[in-house]
């Protein structure tokens, strides 16, 4: 990808793919593999072998291993075959956001396995609330446009930040664009961008308050409030469960020597 209108073209493009594309791998993969543990777990509340909330944060401790090292060689595949800005801080950035952005995704599908009661339903509802978060991301739909009725969305959407980091790491440090002897120069020797700040200007990003870290830091408070209510769904599903175990009377005792029987519905 060049530095020319065409090259910004496409790096705003594979950053917003490649938003998509750890935002949805991480949220089914938590939606397809957590409906059997969640079984397992609601079977196990019954007899209140444990809590929601202590299996909820050691699931969450036990599977930091593997959210840093795949998102990790991510990264490494991705990012230089893509040809984006090459400096050291500009990589350990982009790398601190795929990360960040694969662990906030996975809080999401995991509230969403454990919110809905099976899987089926989790995979059809993910999309459509996803789907509205990456339409205000800022590819779409520039900032200004989206007032007054849903500027309120860009609060909540954590592919907006993600995205909003991925674009402001790039432009800041990809240096000067589209000088005179580019292909894409004007008769005049004109472009549509001469700097990085132009790009973020143009898309309603702002480089001064919209840092990277900024976003970064967004996006872990929202992975915090995923992850409570995530604990919370469990919880309140192990209570349900706990609250179906009833005790039935024998009314055979004359056929059979055997105890109260103790039946869940």
């Amino acid at each position: 990808m060049g530095k020319n209108d065409d090259g910004v073209q496409d790096r705003s493009g594979v950053l917003f793919m490649e938003t998509i594309n750890l935002t949805f791998l991480n949220v089914m993969s938590a939606i397809t593999v957590f409906p059997p543990e969640r079984a397992v777990f609601l079977q196990e509340q019954v007899n209140g072998s444990y809590s929601a909330w202590l299996y909820y944060l050691s699931k969450v401790i036990a599977e930091i291993p593997l959210n840093i090292v795949i998102p990790t060689i991510y990264s490494i595949i991705t990012y230089w075959s893509w040809d984006l800005a090459n400096t050291a801080v500009a990589y350990f950035n982009h790398l601190a956001i795929v990360l960040t952005v694969s662990y906030v995704g996975n809080a999401f599908g995991l509230f969403a396995a454990a919110l809905f009661p099976r899987a089926e339903i989790a995979m059809t509802l993910t999309p459509l609330m996803i789907m509205p978060q990456m339409l205000v991301a800022g590819l779409f739909a520039n900032t200004d446009r989206l007032e007054p009725y849903w500027v309120w969305l860009n609060y909540i959407a954590f592919p907006r930040y993600a995205y909003k980091a991925f674009m402001v790491n790039e432009f800041n440090h990809i240096g000067p664009l589209c000088n005179g002897n580019l292909p894409n120069a004007t008769a005049t020797g004109g472009c549509r961008y001469y700097t990085g700040a132009e790009v973020l200007q143009y898309n309603g990003f702002d480089k001064t308050t919209d840092t990277v870290w900024f976003c970064v830091v967004i996006m872990l408070v929202i992975m915090v409030v995923f992850r409570f209510l995530g604990a919370f769904a469990l919880w309140l599903h192990g209570s349900s469960s706990r609250a179906q175990l009833v005790f039935e009377p024998n009314y055979r005792k004359s056929q059979s020597t055997q105890p109260d029987a103790i039946a869940l519905n």
